[in-house]
């Protein structure tokens, strides 16, 4: 776009008055948009629990076998799952979700809790099976 000589001091108001009185970010939203991290983490870290970490048996139904590797996630999976449960939300969060960060907190960090009340039930953990998962995962 090409000035005028005359039109020149009107270009430079217009760009000026397109930047000038803006209010910018409160500090409750900058807070809202750090807070994402942890909430991400969580529910990442909750995730991964559950998909990767097989049931325990309880005494009363020790007929069953797993087989360890199934739980164990390949490469490209891993990536994926990293991808969609850290970076993904995080980009929502910062374009399109942009006016719905509580919504997207409530949902995450009520998505980990749901998935934890999940795990409790489904786990049955005795001291047992507790202290052979704790040694297995020391030996990874």
């Amino acid at each position: 776009m090409t000035v005028m000589m005359g039109d020149e001091s009107v270009y430079k108001q217009m760009k000026e008055d397109h930047v000038s009185n803006l209010t910018g970010t409160t500090l409750c939203e900058v807070a809202l948009i750090g807070a994402l991290i942890p909430s991400t983490l969580l529910l990442h870290s909750v995730l991964l629990a559950w998909l990767t970490f097989p049931p325990t048996m309880s005494k009363q139904n020790k007929s069953k076998t797993h087989d360890p590797s199934r739980y164990r996630m390949g490469c490209k999976s891993r990536f994926m799952f990293d991808f969609l449960t850290l970076v993904v939300p995080q980009l929502l969060a910062l374009t399109v979700l942009s006016d719905f960060i509580v919504t997207l907190h409530v949902v995450l960090l009520f998505t980990a809790a749901s998935i934890l009340i999940v795990i409790d039930r489904v786990h049955t953990i005795t001291k047992d099976s507790y202290y052979n998962q704790f040694k297995s995962l020391l030996n990874l």
